[in-house]
């Protein structure tokens, strides 16, 4: 029972020995420089070994003590990947001319868990102690203009005019008196009386066809000039209706009525291209003007 026990003890001693064998520092970590004036900066460099395809969260770095110091800043941190390494930089920095221990960093990876050694950050300055004095060189130092400060005041100041400015006319002018509605009538135009458009227009196509007794286009300015006297008389559309919509539509106009036929021939006249002879076209347009004056211009209706 007694040499079991013995050797149970040297195999933990061996394993504890082994262990501590293989699992030695596997990164490499610096301080440069390792002394500095005050204000200047040094940078601590922790360089930790990772496959390529390992993961970054897989390596824990503990290094809650190092931003905890009172007196030693840690400026910015920084970390780089490359294909084989994992490296964390620290930007440091102090103002109080002493020597400082870094503390350790804890590193955790592949289930193992390692610690940095300690190193020591010397911040001297190249000044005695007792020199006290401010070189004549640097001159007086003045703080710097509060632009941002100032320029929120300015811009106050100026919205502020503007309103006092502005805001008095635009009362006025909300609260003056205004005047009661009053409606506007709209001016009216006096139309020209239907018979009387009949005439002029009549007597401009006679001296068309006084003119040029053969131009066989007044006999469609003949047409319109009746579909224009029957849209005035009857309020319809009759430049846009046909012959036989025109004749439907002013059923109850007895001299209109009599204008229908006249208006059928004109009709019948546009399409019989073949049978169109300079005295037709003559004869026609005098025919149609006669027949106007005896049916619209004389009954005066």
């Amino acid at each position: 029972m007694t040499i079991f026990k013995e050797w149970f003890v040297i195999l933990n001693l061996v394993g504890l020995f082994s262990g501590t064998l293989f699992a030695s520092e596997p990164f490499t970590y610096s301080l440069t420089p390792s002394t500095i004036q005050p204000g200047n900066h040094a940078v601590l460099r922790l360089s930790v070994p990772i496959e390529p395809q390992e993961n970054e969260g897989s390596i824990t770095v503990n290094d809650a003590l190092l931003f905890e110091s009172p007196e030693l800043i840690v400026l910015e941190k920084t970390s780089e990947r490359t294909d084989c390494c994992l490296t964390i930089s620290y930007d440091l920095t102090g103002y109080k001319s002493k020597s400082y221990l870094l503390p350790p960093i804890e590193i955790k990876t592949h289930g193992n868990s390692f610690s940095t050694e300690t190193k020591t950050l010397a911040i001297a300055s190249l000044r005695p102690e007792e020199d006290n004095e401010i070189r004549e060189s640097f001159g007086a130092l003045t703080p710097p203009f509060p632009f941002r400060k100032w320029g929120k005041i300015v811009g106050l100041l100026l919205i502020l005019t503007f309103l006092l400015v502005t805001l008095p006319k635009k009362l006025k002018l909300l609260y003056r008196k205004r005047p009661l509605y009053q409606t506007k009538k709209v001016p009216t135009i006096p139309t020209e009386d239907p018979l009387l458009w009949l005439k002029k227009q009549i007597h401009q196509l006679k001296l068309k066809h006084k003119q040029d007794p053969f131009n066989d286009l007044l006999i469609d300015e003949w047409s319109r000039i009746i579909r224009g006297y029957v849209g005035r008389v009857s309020a319809v559309p009759a430049l846009t209706w046909t012959t036989r919509e025109l004749k439907i539509g002013v059923s109850t106009s007895v001299p209109i009525l009599k204008m229908i036929p006249s208006l059928e021939s004109s009709d019948q006249f546009k399409f019989q291209t073949e049978m169109r002879t300079e005295d037709s076209v003559t004869l026609l347009i005098g025919k149609y003007i006669q027949e106007t004056e005896k049916h619209l211009l004389l009954c005066g209706n």
